[in-house]
């Protein structure tokens, strides 16, 4: 925090810096008015925010990236029109491992149980390495243990992805025997009789009613039938239509949601599908795998009025919001299939997508006119859990910022990064430690995301990375960085005139200068600049300077070089 004291009369001590804060008055001697490419260390000071530098680029815009470890190896994928390129980020090199259907539109990567997914609106894609195939989908159990010539309870829904499913029958008398079965069948894929596939002369099916004819059964038997119905694919094109997802629950019950889809205010939650589940459906169709989007579980949030916005996981809860409030889906409210959905803030909206990102276990949203975190007390349906961490730079926003904003969570630096087109080659940077925001200028930034070595972002056809060892940003051509700190109207303690004396600053780097304004005027009437230091170190320099009542003052960081700066002190007569 911005440590200032009076130690004598006239004299005031920035022992640390802190944050932007417009909404001081200007005779006030805490916070600053602005920031610009410093980020506040730990220890309070201000450290030269490092450079960017070019990774990867592309000859058609980004319409997807997803980075992370695959196999202990830290990767990435990127949608480039219909092609998707596995990036090397140690090599800086990408190439070609398939292609889609569509060319353009948003897309999301989404990670679940050992496969990278991706959704375009249309269909979905699981991506390897080696290619592009598509799904299988889990083969449910739609009935379990079904007594002979009666239709069961339905166990497993129909999976929205595929058009098979199974029945399993417990026979108790020896002979032949019909079996009820889906009244939707139109043919068998094959029979199991305790657990060996059976020839297709013991059996047959009769359409009208619909019933399997199976010979030579005994007491005990197991019967599995496998079977193909007809579906209606009005449903499964709705799931597909889909361009949002998010992985979400635990060990045992983690699947994905998908969104954004023909109808922007329904959510389509996958179910968990265990392995003894998993290996069942193996056993009589051994490409069966893990994704299950059974018919019904989707669900409309809030009343129907407003799309779904963002999605983020709090503790064991699912925030999803829209720009009419937030809501809640929990779990183990009421067992690991059905989600109820709970309104717990009506007052906090979000109108960007992807506006909200999970931090901890307090989620970070940009509403409709304020930043907020989320606390831990979402669970209590009231307008109080969530606060606003924006106050201090509302006054900075634009309108349209708040519709238009993206979030990203540096979980290594422990800061969140706010970008918007609106904001004009600017990010926004909160510091969840100290609670300190700053902005860093020259970026301009579509999304952000993880580089591995480092927090990167995509802009039109290009990947960037911040990189320690760059003292300038490496765009299309080099530009140096500039970094600055404003204060806020300086106060002395007294209404009488003053002279000022002189300043000692601690810091290192060359090109570091201190501009003093007084009695208001836009303009310095003192410079001094501190240079020549390749270390830390305290210098003291007099000033001359005219009478003045108030003053305020900047320090700049130029030049193409690391600078910190950890205290200034001034003093005057």
């Amino acid at each position: 925090m911005n440590k200032i004291s009076t130690k004598q009369k006239y004299e005031l001590a920035f022992d640390s810096f802190e944050g932007i804060d417009t909404r001081m008055d200007k005779t006030s001697e805490h916070g600053c008015s602005y920031i610009s490419n410093f980020r506040i260390a730990p220890d309070g000071s201000l450290e030269k925010r490092y450079g960017y530098r070019t990774v990867f680029t592309f000859d058609a815009p980004i319409r997807a990236v997803w980075t992370g470890k695959l196999d202990g190896v830290f990767k990435g994928y990127a949608l480039i029109g219909k092609a998707v390129m596995l990036l090397n980020f140690q090599t800086e090199l990408s190439a070609s491992v398939g292609e889609i259907d569509t060319d353009s539109g948003d897309a999301t990567f989404f990670y679940y149980r050992s496969k990278l997914y991706l959704i375009d609106g249309k269909s979905i894609y699981i991506i390897g390495s080696g290619g592009i195939t598509a799904p299988y989908g889990y083969i449910p159990l739609v009935g379990k243990d079904w007594p002979v010539n009666t239709v069961g309870e339905i166990y497993q829904s129909p999976n929205l992805l595929n058009d098979r499913a199974r029945i399993t029958y417990a026979i108790k008398t020896d002979g032949s025997a019909y079996l009820k079965t889906d009244e939707n069948i139109v043919s068998i894929d094959r029979i199991f009789v305790n657990g060996v596939k059976i020839d297709e002369d013991r059996y047959s099916l009769s359409i009208v009613p619909r019933t399997v004819f199976l010979t030579e059964l005994k007491a005990g038997d197991h019967v599995e039938l496998c079977y193909r119905y007809q579906k209606d694919t009005s449903f499964t094109a709705e799931l597909l239509s889909c361009k949002k997802a998010m992985v979400f629950g635990a060990i045992t019950n983690s699947r994905p949601f998908l969104w954004g889809g023909n109808d922007k205010t329904v959510m389509y939650n996958a179910a968990y599908v265990s392995i003894a589940d998993l290996y069942a459906s193996r056993k009589t169709f051994g490409s069966s795998d893990e994704l299950y989007f059974p018919f019904g579980h989707e669900f409309t949030v809030g009343d129907g009025r407003y799309p779904i916005s963002a999605v983020s996981r709090h503790y064991d809860r699912l925030l999803i919001f829209t720009e009419g409030g937030a809501w809640m889906a929990d779990s183990s409210a009421c067992g690991i299939e059905e989600f109820p959905l709970m309104r717990i803030n009506s007052a906090i909206g979000v109108a960007s997508e992807d506006a909200a990102t999970t931090v901890g276990n307090q989620p970070c949203s940009v509403g409709l006119n304020s930043i907020y975190r989320w606390t831990s007390n979402t669970d209590e349906l009231d307008e109080c859990n969530a606060y606003s961490i924006s106050d201090g730079i509302n006054g900075l926003l634009p309108a349209d910022f708040f519709t238009t904003a993206f979030v990203f969570h540096d979980g290594v630096k422990g800061e969140i990064l706010f970008g918007s087109p609106k904001l004009e080659n600017k990010v926004l940077v909160y510091n969840t430690s100290s609670k300190c925001w700053t902005v860093f200028e020259g970026i301009s930034a579509d999304r952000f995301i993880d580089c591995g070595s480092d927090v990167g972002f995509i802009k039109g056809t290009q990947i960037f990375v911040f990189d320690k060892s760059c003292t300038v940003d490496k765009g299309v051509a080099e530009k140096e960085i500039n970094a600055a700190f404003y204060s806020n109207t300086l106060d002395f303690g007294t209404d009488s005139f003053k002279h000022m004396r002189s300043v000692s600053a601690g810091y290192f780097g060359t090109g570091i200068s201190l501009e003093l304004y007084f009695d208001g005027k836009d303009a310095p009437e003192c410079t001094t600049s501190l240079t020549q230091l390749t270390k830390y170190s305290t210098v003291k320099k007099r000033v001359s300077a005219k009478r003045f009542k108030t003053a305020r003052f900047a320090l700049r960081a130029t030049g193409r070089s690391t600078q910190r700066i950890y205290s200034l002190c001034i003093n005057t007569r």
